[in-house]
């Protein structure tokens, strides 16, 4: 009874279970946008950073480009933490969608573990038994043959007895 509920558990998290590989699971379009997003931000933070730093040192005293340049030093910072979260996002759902296709596939292994001890175990069993009954047979036929060899020996006692007592009858009609 056991078994068969262990059988069922194991035949609905196999029916649960689709793959282990957590990538052939997310459709390729999702990954395309995700690598092309997280490309596009990581560019024009760096371009933004890298301009205005350039804009700074070539052209130090003009106060509209200096106002321009800290306006983009802090558009780059957002964009650049906004990249750190965007890839936040895309990378913690793929590290935790692996974490547990991970713990599946442990379990999984863990499980046709136990069923090969399981068979292991009924096979020494079935051994066990096997040897035990060859060895009740040895010992029963051991004791037929002597049981017979006694048979024997009382029917040749017998057929001597009865030949003692019983004189033949050409004896007696004589």
């Amino acid at each position: 009874m056991k078994e068969e509920q262990e059988n069922e558990q194991e035949n609905a998290e196999q029916y649960s279970e689709s793959s282990s590989n957590f990538l052939s699971e997310i459709p390729e379009s999702w990954k395309r946008r995700a690598r092309a997003a997280f490309g596009y931000t990581f560019c024009v933070t760096i371009l933004i950073v890298v301009s205005c730093e350039i804009a700074v040192v070539i052209f130090p005293t003009v106060q509209w480009l200096v106002a321009v340049s800290t306006v983009m030093r802090h558009l780059g910072y957002h964009l650049y933490h906004y990249g750190v979260g965007l890839s936040v996002a895309i990378i913690a759902p793929c590290l935790v969608w692996e974490h547990i296709m991970y713990i599946r596939e442990k379990r999984r292994r863990e499980r046709e573990q136990r069923a090969r001890e399981r068979e292991q175990r009924a096979r020494e069993r079935e051994q066990r038994a096997r040897e035990q009954a060859e060895a009740v047979v040895a010992a029963l036929q051991k004791e037929v043959g002597t049981l017979r060899s006694e048979v024997t020996v009382l029917r040749n006692e017998l057929e001597r007895l009865q030949g003692q007592s019983h004189p033949p009858r050409e004896d007696r009609e004589n």
